[in-house]
């Protein structure tokens, strides 16, 4: 019997944002608050790991900021393990979009920052590339994570009909979005 080749190791860094524009308290802020109490009630796979729950400011800076210092721990993991340059890192950003109900496993993402509100240290772009690796994208970046395998599995574990798949970033439901993915 030949020996199966084991899942690779996925781990996840999740983050949501603090208060913004006037909301005290920012829905996202409270799904990264609770999300550790509701992975202790619902193991994870034994090769899926949440290396971290963060709460951002709203901030471009911030957000940047993060994003940077996680690359950087991601690379200095890998050129410091072998077992570590086989993970795969998922980072999934939850958002709101407050006229809208329910959550959205975003298919796609835009490197567009654009505000129509000056963010929590006074940034309000419009039109500016968020990651310059991306300068000449004039096109949305697409996922690869299997999003119409995940939504029967998110919608029958606890949220039902309040899930979907959307192709339009930033403008629907309360997401999960933003997804990057280090190989």
């Amino acid at each position: 019997m030949g020996s199966a080749e084991r899942p690779p190791r996925i781990v996840f860094h999740l983050t949501g944002f603090s208060e913004f524009a006037g909301v005290d308290e920012n829905p996202t802020e409270s799904i990264i608050r609770e999300l550790p109490s509701f992975v202790r009630s619902y193991p994870l796979p034994p090769n899926v790991h949440i290396a971290s729950y963060e709460v951002l400011n709203v901030s471009g800076e911030a957000t940047r900021e993060y994003i940077t210092n996680l690359c950087k721990h991601v690379s200095e993991a890998r050129s410091a393990s072998s077992a570590a340059a086989k993970e795969v890192h998922v980072a999934v950003h939850f958002g709101v979009a407050v006229t809208q109900r329910g959550f959205a496993l975003e298919r796609q993402a835009t490197n567009d920052a654009t505000f129509r509100f000056p963010d929590q240290r006074g940034w309000q772009p419009v039109k500016e590339r968020i990651f310059s690796c991306y300068e000449n994208v004039s096109y949305p970046l697409q996922t690869e994570l299997p999003l119409d395998s995940m939504l029967p599995l998110v919608s029958e574990s606890c949220l039902g009909d309040l899930v979907s798949i959307s192709l339009n970033p930033g403008t629907t439901r309360a997401s999960a979005s933003q997804v990057l993915d280090w190989r």
